[in-house]
């Protein structure tokens, strides 16, 4: 399923790329990312172990909160991205939706794997 998406996005992008004027012909959606602008960073996290913290805000909250998170890995699932982490306070794997997080950093701390 994940390479078909994959497929299909590079053909839109081809077919409009091959169209000199495809805004007469193509719309659209303006749209907002899904949270993808931290994608890159987290799965670098996850491949070298660095400890994140994030902002995050949950769908029942007005305010973001802080997060401290070993992270572990990236799911999609019914067109949105998640994050797969452990959380440094409560010792808990919790999932987060990468479009609720807000800033992120990734800190110069190290974990190892078998801590989790």
């Amino acid at each position: 399923m994940h390479s078909q998406c994959l497929l299909e996005s590079y053909q839109i992008i081809n077919a409009i790329n091959a169209s000199q004027d495809y805004a007469d012909y193509v719309f659209l959606e303006n749209r907002k990312p899904k949270g993808l602008e931290h994608f890159y960073g987290l799965l670098y996290a996850i491949k070298n172990n660095k400890i994140i913290k994030i902002a995050y805000k949950k769908f029942t909250d007005n305010e973001a909160s802080e997060k401290k998170l070993l992270p572990r890995a990236l799911k999609e699932a019914k067109d949105r991205w998640y994050l797969i982490a452990e959380d440094t306070q409560s010792r808990q794997i919790k999932i987060y939706g990468l479009d609720r997080i807000g800033e992120l950093e990734i800190t110069k701390t190290h974990f190892r794997k078998s801590q989790y």
